[in-house]
């Protein structure tokens, strides 16, 4: 009785010996099967065999990202930051260029100045007032333009102009700056006046229409600290 329950066990550790051989082998067996074996064959090992299992994502928890998917990550942060470097350069660039702006109802703009002709009379000093509590001066003539345009708008009658001087002095404009005699004014008064046939002087007593100007461009106030 014995030798019989020894020899069982022997064929069967044998037969499991046989099993795990098979078993080891069968993997190889069924990724080698090729055409060259039968259908049936290839079914009989892939009922035997586990399947293969599932593949893991390329980043699972836990993983370093792959150096390629690194690579990526690191170019598309340094252009978002280059592009917000641009647009940051941009726009402090163009800020500090002047803005233009739409000249006030009742003004005429020519290039970059607007200007107001007036339908009352005022002397020189009252003209000057009105055209400062409208932020403007009384109209400075900076170019042979704005002499040819503000002729033909006159016509014959005359307007005050901002040119004005001390007896035995220079001209100035009412913004304190030098007239630097580009054109010609006619006559020993005091204060500047033209109309079509150009520019001459008078005494600031008398009244007439007068001329506002103002740039169309504004620049952008500077904050300064006390």
């Amino acid at each position: 009785m014995t030798a019989g329950y020894v020899g069982q066990a022997d064929s069967g550790q044998g037969h499991a010996l046989t099993l795990m051989h098979w078993r080891a082998d069968c993997r190889t067996a069924h990724s080698s099967s090729t055409s060259m074996e039968e259908p049936v064959q290839n079914v009989y090992l892939q009922s035997l065999c586990p399947q293969d299992e599932p593949q893991l994502p390329l980043v699972s928890p836990g993983h370093t990202p792959r150096p390629a998917v690194c690579k990526l990550i690191c170019c598309v942060c340094a252009l978002s930051i280059t592009v917000v470097i641009l647009l940051t350069v941009l726009f402090t660039k163009f800020s500090k260029y002047p803005q233009a702006m739409e000249c006030p109802e009742k003004w005429i703009g020519a290039k970059d100045k607007c200007f107001y002709f007036s339908e009352e009379t005022r002397n020189w000093t009252a003209s000057k007032r009105f055209c400062s509590s409208q932020r403007s001066e009384l109209a400075q003539i900076d170019t042979p333009e704005d002499m040819k345009f503000l002729k033909m708008c006159t016509g014959t009658s005359m307007h005050w102009i901002g040119l004005s001087r001390a007896l035995g002095e220079s001209w100035r404009w009412t913004n304190g700056t030098t007239f630097n005699a580009w054109f010609e004014i006619s006559g020993n008064g005091l204060f500047a006046l033209l109309n079509t046939d150009g520019v001459s002087s008078s005494r600031g007593f008398i009244d007439i229409k007068w001329i506002c100007s103002k740039s169309r461009f504004l620049m952008k106030e500077k904050k300064t600290g006390k």
